[in-house]
């Protein structure tokens, strides 16, 4: 069974650290600043009523919403790239504490929406890359570390859990010829391994304990190395 997601789990936290790095570059935009009152009201009719009273009066971005001590609550802005023909649009929320924890941003054909805890160890992103990848990660412990990442790339959905120690400890993915399910001990070592193999026939693989992850090699995404392991593979299967 071949590993699943050897060049495609790196390019998707390229990805996602790359829009991370967009978002939090939006956090020391400089903005002008509205009073509470009239620009929090344009802002929330514009986002929710502008069907039903296309005349309703606008706040033009960039701007912030500061409540009675000055602190930021919300920031609208069309920050450039590195390429000023191609802007993209943004926002961000405040908590009391004047730490950002909800993000959006809207860079060319991609998307995505980010909340945050104030101290950056637990966060969520969700959205998706170019119009054709969406994605989702879970992150704890960590800015950038991820513990669970859904996908969809190539009409193939695709599932990777890690541990606190940041070593992919299940993988869940379409195959070639239908479901494939890797699962690895606390160091990233295959321990078993199953997926339905060509023409259509069951196959599991289980390692030997202390030396997991034969036949198995070695990528980013699990470690290779160890003795034969046992198959249980269904009637008419080829050697895997």
């Amino acid at each position: 069974m071949t590993v699943p997601l050897e060049s495609r789990t790196a390019q998707l936290e390229a990805r996602l650290i790359a829009a991370q790095s967009n978002l939090r570059r939006l956090h020391t935009a400089s903005q002008g600043s509205l009073g509470l009152g009239q620009a929090l009201l344009l802002v929330i009719l514009s986002a929710m009523l502008t069907a039903a009273a296309p005349s309703l009066s606008r706040a033009t971005a960039p701007f912030r919403v500061v409540d009675a001590a000055g602190k930021p609550i919300f920031e609208v802005d069309a920050a450039p790239p590195e390429d000023p023909s191609n802007p993209y649009h943004s926002w961000r929320l405040y908590d009391s504490a004047g730490e950002v924890v909800v993000a959006a941003a809207a860079p060319g054909k991609s998307s995505f929406f980010k909340i945050e805890s104030a101290d950056r160890n637990t966060v969520t992103v969700l959205g998706q890359q170019d119009a054709d990848l969406p994605l989702l990660a879970l992150r704890s412990g960590g800015a950038f570390k991820n513990r669970v990442v859904v996908a969809v790339e190539d009409q193939k959905p695709s599932l990777g859990m890690a541990n606190a120690a940041g070593n992919i400890i299940v993988n869940l993915e379409q195959g070639e010829h239908g479901g494939a399910l890797q699962l690895a001990g606390p160091e990233g070592y295959e321990v078993v391994g199953m997926g339905v193999h060509e023409p259509g026939v069951g196959i599991v693989r289980a390692q030997p304990v202390g030396n997991a992850g034969v036949n198995v090699p070695r990528t980013p995404l699990f470690k290779g190395l160890g003795m034969s392991g046992t198959f249980i593979c269904g009637l008419g299967c080829k050697t895997p």
